[in-house]
């Protein structure tokens, strides 16, 4: 990393305020979506097995369990998941997958005016069976990431590396909002 000299302060914040906008965009909304991930793998995934329909990011042989989902248009294909950047400092992840309509295979009773991600987290239909009780993976998603904090880690690590400026993100907290299309929380 090259020595970078600024004339003002205004200049410094510019600069880190730039940094800290493209580790969003890039390092940070990777990080966002292995945490959706990991909440769909324990709320949604392991909490059973579908009869009725086939998902299509769980293992053959073990609709249960999460395969590697990428390419699948599953509620777990992170390749579904979209960020942007709404403001200075403000990530927005959202989980864009659509609902299978394979007749065979789709949900049954599902709210077809919401998202995929809005029926799952809130449930659908009579809510009467395992797989349309709400099942919010957003939820988990947050409260993991509220235990370990790897987001800290990860503006940290990337301020450290692209400015040489440490950052003690220990006590730090930060107010998380994840919604998806349709919903705010």
């Amino acid at each position: 990393m090259a020595d970078i000299t600024f004339t003002s302060i205004g200049r410094l914040q510019k600069y880190l305020k730039e940094q800290v906008n493209d580790i969003l965009k890039n390092e940070m909304a990777g990080c966002v979506k292995d945490y959706i991930q990991s909440g769909i793998d324990e709320v949604v995934y392991q909490s059973g097995v579908p009869k009725r329909y086939k998902r299509r990011g769980g293992r053959a042989g073990d609709q249960g369990l999460m395969k590697n989902t990428w390419g699948t248009g599953s509620i777990a294909d992170k390749s579904q998941m979209h960020s942007k950047l709404v403001e200075d400092g403000v990530l927005e992840v959202t989980d864009d997958a659509e609902r299978n309509t394979n007749p065979k295979f789709e949900g049954i009773g599902y709210d077809t005016s919401k998202s995929l991600a809005e029926n799952i987290v809130k449930g659908y239909g009579d809510k009467q069976e395992w797989y349309n009780e709400p099942r919010d993976f957003m939820g988990k998603a947050v409260e993991i990431m509220k235990e370990t904090k790897p987001h800290l880690y990860v503006l940290g690590e990337e301020l450290k590396r692209r400015t040489g400026v440490g950052v003690d993100t220990g006590n730090t907290t930060y107010n998380w909002v994840l919604q998806d299309n349709n919903t705010k929380r």
